[in-house]
């Protein structure tokens, strides 16, 4: 239980970016920042308004900076705890951040296309329940790919960490969609580093991709 005279000293503090960078910074390290989740979804600091855009350089026309989400690793490791300490509250709320980033869009109903963010919140959504995560998030992952950034993370965690997630976890509909999405990306743009990260990913994933699924691929 949260002493709450401490809570409301800490949310004061924070208000001043200084401060809220290094807590943000701490929360990433601690052991169980789950605690937290609601308090600051609830004051509004993990809304999808403050997932920062990129910088345009005011000395470099066309050159910009990726500015990065002060969240996004509590964020990430709160879902990790979470997934060696499965408590349904966290989920609850995670799933709640996630889609609302999901469907975010500003007043010109666009997305905020900000790789890193969306490098984050794949991993986020690694972390969930397997029966949680949705066609939904996969369709999420093609928006994130179509991004006009570097995308070479993103690429690298489907890989590493989402395609033998759900394959560990024997989530057949789900991969087949991530697979659908990955072939796609790769068709509208045969690059020669597009097509190594298709082949790292299908070699990484080769054999249980095959023990489990061969004939549904080859169809």
């Amino acid at each position: 239980m949260m002493d709450k005279t401490k809570t409301e000293k800490i949310l004061q503090f924070i208000k001043q970016e200084q401060y809220r960078t290094h807590f943000f910074k701490k929360l990433a390290e601690i052991k169980n920042p789950t605690r937290w989740l609601e308090i600051l979804k609830n004051e509004g600091y993990l809304s999808p308004e403050n997932n920062p855009k990129p910088i345009e350089d005011k000395d470099r026309k066309g050159f910009y900076s990726m500015p990065r989400w002060d969240v996004l690793s509590f964020l990430e490791n709160a879902s990790e705890y979470n997934k060696e300490n499965p408590d349904d509250n966290v989920i609850k709320i995670l799933l709640d951040i996630i889609n609302n980033f999901i469907e975010y869009q500003n007043d010109k109903e666009k997305r905020v296309d900000n790789y890193i963010t969306d490098w984050y919140f794949i991993k986020i959504i690694s972390n969930l329940p397997v029966e949680m995560i949705t066609k939904e998030h996969i369709s999420f992952v093609k928006t994130a790919l179509d991004s006009k950034w570097n995308n070479t993370l993103i690429l690298s965690d489907i890989g590493r960490v989402l395609m033998p997630y759900l394959l560990d976890n024997n989530a057949k509909d789900l991969f087949l969609e991530l697979v659908n999405t990955t072939l796609d990306y790769y068709q509208k743009d045969k690059s020669s580093s597009k097509e190594y990260w298709l082949n790292d990913t299908l070699i990484k994933n080769k054999e249980k991709m095959l023990r489990l699924y061969a004939l549904d691929l080859i169809e």
